[in-house]
């Protein structure tokens, strides 16, 4: 029972809020994502593992407490607080009179939740705060998004006026929904061929200052690179 709620919570998340890379989405798009990229499933940076386990712990019925304030550390389940209306056992619950009174679910250690992720749901990470750096991605990758809900709904009203409601969606508006995902796509193989074709220069200039440091030249006869970060 403890651990179908911990699938079934997982499963809810990965179906709502999966969110893959800005950067990746791009590529995608531009038919450009290498064999080579990571198969991780994204979730957005505001989740945690942790706040996950303590959200499953209160749809079962109790409140984790911890040890410290300041520490993430969690009490034995024997010292947690049951949420409202929630009880441990049916004798408690029938003696309280609650008309909402429920038993509380079981519940696994943290230790033994982090352990059901890791064996069961491998490739499921919480994405890193800030790791995609660039706007560009992510302006492309919504407007993308965007542009499919579009072509989606105007498909859907075009199967309406075939069943005969008729509300008004041509075959036109269609089409230049199609052209405009279209234009993005390029936008898309444009941006990721100009990161491809900085990261080439980059790594040229690396090699020849590397070279220059090997050799013992000269601080003014040298090539320097300054490296810093994007974020």
């Amino acid at each position: 029972m403890a651990y179908q709620q911990i699938y079934d919570h997982l499963m809810k998340l990965i179906e709502k809020y999966l969110e893959p890379h800005a950067f990746r989405q791009v590529k995608d798009a531009a038919g450009m994502t290498s064999f080579q990229e990571d198969d991780k499933d994204y979730l957005p940076p505001c989740f945690s593992q942790r706040q996950c386990y303590i959200d499953i712990c209160k749809e079962a019925g109790w409140i984790p407490k911890k040890k410290c304030k300041k520490k993430s550390i969690f009490k034995k389940r024997e010292e947690w607080e049951l949420m409202p209306h929630y009880y441990r056992t049916v004798e408690e619950m029938e003696r309280s009179n609650d008309p909402e009174g429920q038993v509380a679910d079981p519940i696994v250690s943290w230790t033994a939740f982090l352990t059901y992720w890791k064996d069961n749901f491998p490739n499921l990470v919480v994405r890193a705060k800030g790791e995609d750096t660039c706007t560009d991605c992510h302006k492309l990758a919504m407007q993308l998004r965007e542009l499919y809900k579009k072509q989606a709904a105007l498909m859907r009203s075009m199967n309406d006026v075939e069943a005969g409601d008729d509300i008004g969606i041509t075959p036109e508006e269609l089409l230049e929904a199609s052209a405009e995902i279209e234009e993005k796509i390029k936008e898309c193989k444009l941006h990721v061929e100009m990161h491809m074709a900085q990261r080439e220069l980059f790594n040229e200039f690396k090699t020849m200052a590397k070279a220059d440091f090997e050799a013992g030249k000269p601080i003014d006869q040298s090539l320097l690179m300054a490296v810093i970060d994007m974020a």
